[in-house]
């Protein structure tokens, strides 16, 4: 469309003046001058353009649905090229946000015009939307997030962070994805017992960064947890990890982290008892604020989810 012309040579425009460093290239379509000389001359008839829209009240009513087809395509587009496969460099979001700022606000505010910017509040629009598109294109990344831990870190980071900013409100559709990576890249007779556990481990790990409270963990990793129950060396492949003091393996490292001795060292205390419970324990904070979006229980949380951050109790 028109609009999808305009708003992809104002991209264009702005990855060129921008300064170009080694996580961000242009590309040999961008540098081709019959290229830069187009986008040129639509920008330069653009504000004309706006204004006879404006003067005929089409930018209100038949061109709502094409402009916001075109800023979405876009947007997806640009962010997925800026942040998609680097999971390590820190302020991603922050590079969304500011991309946001530069090419997205000055663009829809010169369409829209200032007065209908402000009434229909398009700052708060343009951040709310910038966010869901940096969730959506890690939610195509998930596993990899998964299998690159601890390297991805940031990422993960920066994912609970875009996830606050949308309210939250992707937390259902983020563990059913989430559930759907596992299922299809993890769980067949190709992958060896061991490997799954690998990635299991670290799995607990990276929802353990991004919620706490275990309700989570528990909805993406049981058909993880249902399939390594029918594994016949599930148990074999979990002791041999424990045990593994040489290859030091996730368990055997998780083992010596919670202070654990070898059996030949270990004697028995009777001061050892655990000490009685207290009434002053209070569980991490829900994810949802106990609204059930994803287990469908409302302030039912099972007690292996309240020791969600422990490896070894989840195996």
């Amino acid at each position: 469309s028109l609009f999808e012309a305009l708003l992809r040579a104002r991209q264009n425009k702005w990855k060129r003046e921008r300064v170009v460093d080694e996580s961000m290239e242009v590309d040999d379509e961008e540098k081709d001058g019959d290229n830069c000389e187009a986008d040129e001359l639509l920008l330069s008839e653009e504000d004309q353009l706006y204004q006879s829209l404006s003067t005929l009240g089409w930018l209100s009513n038949q061109l709502q649905t094409p402009f916001r087809e075109a800023l979405h395509s876009v947007m997806m587009e640009a962010i997925k090229s800026l942040i998609a496969g680097d999971f390590e460099t820190e302020g991603m979001l922050d590079q969304t946000l500011e991309w946001k700022s530069q090419v997205l606000v000055p663009w829809v505010y010169s369409v829209v015009g200032a007065e209908a910017y402000e009434c229909n509040q398009w700052a708060a629009q343009l951040e709310y939307a910038a966010s869901e598109c940096f969730v959506h294109v890690r939610m195509n990344e998930l596993f990899d997030l998964v299998t690159d831990y601890p390297e991805s870190l940031p990422a993960v980071r920066e994912l609970q962070l875009a996830l606050d900013r949308t309210g939250r409100i992707f937390y259902e559709t983020l563990a059913f994805e989430w559930r759907q990576a596992l299922v299809q890249r993890l769980i067949h007779p190709g992958a060896q017992t061991s490997q799954i556990i690998d990635v299991y481990i670290n799995t607990i790990k990276v929802l353990r960064e991004m919620d706490p409270s275990g309700e989570l963990l528990q909805v993406v990793t049981q058909p993880v947890r249902e399939y390594l129950r029918g594994r016949n060396d599930c148990v074999r492949c979990i002791i041999t990890s424990l045990t593994d003091e040489e290859g030091g393996g996730d368990l055997y490292e998780e083992l010596k982290r919670q202070g654990a001795k070898p059996l030949e060292e270990a004697q028995l205390d009777e001061e050892d008892e655990e000490e009685p419970p207290t009434f002053d324990w209070q569980p991490p904070p829900s994810i949802l604020q106990r609204r059930g979006v994803i287990t469908g229980q409302v302030g039912k949380v099972s007690s292996s989810s309240r020791r969600a951050g422990d490896i070894l109790s989840m195996l």
